[in-house]
Formats: structure tokens, sequence, C-alpha cells
């Protein structure tokens, strides 16, 4: 099982392969030391996991390199079919003025610059779709919840969940008991937890 991590700053992409997370955790926290500055700073803090969003960019890049390969044939093709090649041209062909009428040569440079024109139009549509991707990871890194810790949670008496504010009985491993007014007591998810506070009781 595979996932890939995503540095919500740079774009760098990390595949994490089953039990290698630790591994992994430890790459990541070097990279936000040495690349971005960022110490003491968590890794679930800084790199958002998205395997799908994640696996998308690096498809992404793996096609813009392939369709930007591809452009540049076209663009050899483009110059061999050019009498002095595109730059040193000569400027008689480029003008319009044959100096030796020639249709068919003259529908292949047409098709040749068509096909280059058309290759780098796909290079373009790539290039967007990269920069849309990146824009969904970064939307999601902003808006993601870093669920608090054990610790956190344990050193709190309050904690806010989409429904409001909560007193809390106690934490579990993995999620709040919380009182409800009556009886018996909610249980939370951490990972809904959006805020925690320490309230004197009166």
């Amino acid at each position: 099982m595979t996932a890939t991590l995503v540095c919500a700053r740079c774009m760098g992409t990390w595949d994490v392969w089953g039990r290698d997370m630790q591994v992994t955790a430890e790459a990541i926290t070097q990279h936000l030391a040495q690349v971005h500055e960022l110490h003491g700073t968590s890794a679930a803090e800084a790199i958002m996991t998205s395997a799908t969003l994640g696996a998308k960019l690096v498809d992404a890049r793996r096609n813009l390199a392939a369709v930007t390969e591809r452009a540049r044939g076209t663009r050899d093709q483009s110059e061999a079919v050019t009498v002095g090649g595109i730059t040193g041209y000569d400027s008689a062909v480029l003008s319009g003025t044959m100096r030796k009428a020639s249709p068919r040569k003259q529908a292949a440079r047409l098709m040749a610059y068509d096909r280059e024109a058309k290759a780098w139009e796909v290079v373009a549509a790539s290039e967007r779709a990269i920069r849309v991707i990146e824009s969904q990871i970064k939307r999601e890194h902003r808006d993601k919840l870093i669920p608090y810790t054990e610790d956190e949670l344990r050193a709190c008496n309050r904690i806010r969940t989409d429904l409001g504010w909560h007193r809390v009985v106690r934490v579990n491993k993995t999620s709040v008991s919380v009182e409800t007014g009556y009886s018996w007591v909610d249980r939370i998810p951490l990972a809904k937890v959006i805020e925690v506070r320490k309230v004197a009781d009166a």
C-alpha cells in the first residue's frame, strides 16, 4: 500500500511504502529544516497527505515531461523543413516568397508548423492542469484540520466541534467523551476536535 506525501510549500512529493512512514517522516522533517528553515514544526503541520491529489500531481508532472518532449520533437521537425532552420532561416521562405515553387514542400512545412503549434498548446494545457492541482493541494492543506495529540486533549477541559463547545469527561485513544446534559456521554472522534481550551470551573 502506498501514499503520496506532498509538501504544500514547494510541492515536493514522496511516495510512502507501507511501513516506511517513520523513515519518510524523518526525511520530511529534514526537508522542512533545510529547504524551508522550519525547525520544530511537525511533519503533519507542513505536509499534506493526499493519496488522490498527490498521485494526480505526480501523474500530471510525468505527462508534462512527456508532452514537452514530444513538442520539442515537433520543433525539430519544423526546423528540418525550414530552409536554414527556424533560427537563421531563409527570409524568403517564411515571408511567403518561394525561390522555387514547390506545393508539396510548402504543404509539408505548413503541416509541420501546425503540428508544433498544437503540441505546444498541449504543453500549455498540461502546465495549467498542474497549477490547478497545486492550488487544490494548497487549499486542502490550508483547510486541513490537524488532530490534537492525546496529551494536548488531556490538558484541557473544553473542546469545540462544528456543533459547539463541550465539557470533557475523559480522553480516550481515538475519541473524547463529553457531557451531554443527561446521564450519558457522547464520544467525539479526535479528528472532529476543532479547538481546545482550559477553563476554570466556577
